[in-house]
């Protein structure tokens, strides 16, 4: 290891081992509050965890600044020292769907919060755009009818508020928050959560020799006896035609061979569309997982995790080479609010890889107990922020791959295809390689719990990396799970499950692949470059089955998750931010710089739930320029303030993924001329305001190393000029995002 290497990992290393001394991380690394509460009396504990932490949180409101705040408890989960109460945060007796915190245990205590609530909620819960208004104002704007089967009045935490009707539509796959005094989308959440597999004991390449195995929980009174388990929970059923939008007709006809055995081979020809194996196998491999679940604390024994599984699943009689988990279920004979659906493909039958099965189940759980992801174009105030869809990827190949004790993710599903995962590939770090799409960012969150599971052993590794999971608020960041892991192992070191020479094995495991400083805000310091990317257009325009350019040209802009900041002194004249742009195939780059003095540029959200520069000092935007320089000084508009801290965020309306390396420096003085929005057309020609942004944000000073200046105004990302109006989030496109990424 290089000794700059061990250095850093020994500056870790001391705040780690703190029973949690959470408070040693830098307030700005985090979005969330993560607080250590002081030992409770005995006569404090309450009768449940739920009424304890309660009390906790009324003993401690002032301490936690939530005075007023509406929190409450809405899920247990975990035992021992994974022993956690989910908390929901409410308004006017409504849900904050975006807000919400947990409190993590030690024994009967209430010891670790950590919270992400809105504190400045004033926003009217009447509404004045009743349910069907809503329906058709987002029919409106998709550009064709929409008929959701499930709504909900709640409320978006964004400063006052939002008032939203949630809208869930089974037709595309998307939850749309639509404000409930205007009418206008605010947020879009695509559910259905993809992924890829198949089925022997592991799988058909693993182990090719089948096996007669118990099928734990079948309802063995049930006459006849069908692939029914869980008590009621679980159905196992058969596609029989409609598709994953509209809905699926299903039958459930495989009955024993004999007794209660159902002993089928493999049919001769795996692409049976009645295949009776995958569907025995398909049971088999989600009731072993349930197992490894219940294993951990996970309760899932009531009515909410209710489960159809669909084998041989297709799309109108099409193949469909992938699988899916979503949270929207199944309607009619065979309804649940939770339905697994495991494709049969071109060439493979997704069947015959357990993988594909427990990654899915992975998913149905994180739905099911925190639901922290926020899908893969959620935003809030830093700006596009997928990481919580990366997350859920990740856990959810750690988890299938740690219960079939196998690092590779897809060995007989993904591999023909050459999209397995190897959790053993470790060359990916924060925040070098995050931001480019939910499951290669996953791969980063994988192979850190894998890696965790060889230092640890598997029963201790599971055990914290899902204590990580349970305590992850929505939209959660990788530092939430870093957080998250931290506050787990001080649990473990305090039972006695863990000893200081695994926290530091831990610790040095989690600083080599920078989850030590992967929040949301990383400190630029020295002369050190950090590394980032800017999430492209495509993947966005793949979605919506939009034009990639078209909606560049029409404002739309998306961030790196990650902002950067930088400390000046009292001495300082001057700073420099220099960014250098690196796409991943040649075409139009438009950049947009960001920078705020004394607190990190905020975004809020346009009319398409998209994310948009709110409140900025400066703001610089070029075309086609791959090395850029913004230097602040005293002639800049608003003048450098010495001995400040400065934050810079860069987005982007380019088609490819923009890998981007930023510095900064801090000087003495400067001598470049100043360029004025005017002469070069950098910023606005308006005046921005330097605390909201305004129309432009000022101007700055901006050398151009290479190709002269080819700078541009970035057009108003509120006024898509109907670039997004009309574009049906349609089955094709649908169908299309499910093929298995290559």
């Amino acid at each position: 290891m290089p000794k700059s290497l061990f250095r850093r990992v020994a500056r870790r290393i001391a705040p780690a081992l703190a029973l949690l001394g959470l408070a040693s991380v830098p307030a700005t690394a985090l979005a969330k509050d993560w607080v250590t509460l002081p030992a409770r009396a005995p006569g404090a504990i309450g009768a449940t965890p739920a009424a304890t932490a309660v009390k906790a949180l009324a003993d401690d409101a002032v301490a936690l600044d939530i005075v007023g705040l509406d929190l409450a408890p809405r899920l247990t989960t975990g035992a021992g020292s994974t022993l956690t109460v989910l908390l929901e945060q409410r308004h006017g007796g409504l849900r904050v769907v975006d807000r919400g915190g947990a409190i993590r245990f030690v024994g009967d205590d209430p010891r670790l919060v950590t919270l992400d609530v809105a504190r400045s909620l004033s926003v009217s819960v009447v509404p004045t755009v009743d349910e069907t208004s809503a329906t058709l104002a987002l029919a409106a704007k998709l550009g064709h009818p929409v008929a959701p089967f499930r709504s909900e009045l709640a409320v978006l935490g964004r400063g006052a508020g939002i008032l939203v009707w949630v809208l869930d539509v089974r037709a595309d796959g998307t939850k749309y928050l639509v404000d409930a005094h205007t009418g206008k989308l605010v947020l879009r959440v695509p559910v259905l959560l993809d992924g890829k597999g198949r089925v022997y004991p592991v799988n058909k390449v693993q182990t090719p020799m089948t096996q007669d195995l118990p099928l734990s929980t079948l309802a063995e009174m049930a006459s006849p006896v069908k692939l029914d388990g869980w008590n009621g929970l679980l159905r196992v059923t058969n596609y029989v035609s409609g598709n994953s939008q509209e809905g699926y007709n299903l039958e459930q006809t495989v009955t024993p061979t004999s007794g209660t055995d159902f002993l089928y081979d493999p049919p001769s020809n795996e692409f049976d569309p009645k295949d009776a194996f995958a569907q025995v196998n398909l049971y088999y491999h989600l009731t072993d997982i349930r197992e490894f679940f219940a294993a951990l604390g996970v309760d899932s024994t009531t009515n909410q995790w209710k489960l159809t599984a669909v084998a041989n699943a297709m799309e109108d009689g099409a193949p469909l080479d992938n699988a899916f988990y979503s949270p929207y279920g199944q309607d009619g004979p065979f309804a649940a609010p939770n339905l697994i659906a495991i494709g049969q493909g071109d060439f493979i039958d997704f069947a015959y890889d357990s993988d594909v099965f427990k990654h899915e189940f992975g998913h149905y759980v994180a739905g099911n107990t925190s639901n922290f992801n926020m899908g893969p174009f959620f935003s809030n105030e830093f700006g596009l922020q997928p990481l919580s869809s990366g997350i859920d990827e990740g856990l959810a190949d750690y988890f299938a791959c740690s219960d079939n004790d196998s690092a590779i993710l897809g060995e007989a599903a993904l591999a023909p295809f050459g999209s397995e995962r190897d959790l053993t590939d470790t060359h990916k770090r924060c925040p070098d390689d995050i931001g480019v799409e939910s499951h290669a960012d996953g791969e980063l969150i994988g192979s850190v719990s894998w890696s965790l599971r060889l230092l640890l052993g598997q029963g201790r590794a599971d055990k914290l990396v899902w204590g990580s999971e349970s305590m992850l608020p929505p939209g959660a960041t990788f530092g939430d799970f870093y957080q998250g892991i931290l506050a787990t192992m001080n649990g473990m070191l305090m039972s006695g499950e863990l000893t200081d020479v695994d926290a530091q094995g831990i610790a040095q495991v989690l600083a080599e692949r920078g989850m030590d400083d992967c929040g949301p805000i990383i400190a630029l310091d020295g002369e050190e470059t950090k590394i980032a990317t800017i999430q492209g257009l495509e993947l966005l325009a793949y979605y919506i089955g939009a034009s990639c350019f078209d909606l560049g040209q029409g404002g739309i802009q998306f961030t790196s998750p990650f902002h950067f900041s930088r400390t000046t002194a009292p001495s300082d004249g001057a700073l420099r931010f220099h960014v250098e742009l690196e796409p991943d195939y040649p075409d139009l780059v438009l950049t947009t710089v960001y920078v705020r003095k004394g607190a990190h540029v905020l975004y809020t959200t346009d009319e398409n739930g998209l994310p948009l520069a709110a409140e900025y000092d400066w703001a610089f935007s070029f075309r086609d320029e791959y090395s850029l320089d913004v230097v602040l000084d005293q002639a800049s508009s608003p003048a450098f303030t010495p001995g400040e801290t400065y934050f810079i965020s860069v987005a982007g309306a380019s088609c490819p993924n923009v890998r981007m390396y930023v510095s900064a420096s801090n000087q003495g003085s400067t001598t470049t001329v100043t360029t004025s929005a005017t002469s070069s057309g950098v910023g606005s020609t308006g005046s921005g305001s330097s605390s909201t942004g305004g129309e432009g944000g000022g101007s700055g000073k901006i050398i151009y190393i290479d190709r002269g200046c080819g700078c541009f105004v970035a057009p108003d990302a509120t006024n898509l000029g109907g670039a997004l109006a009309g574009l049906a989030i349609g089955a094709a496109a649908l169908v299309r995002r499910r093929r298995v990424r290559r």
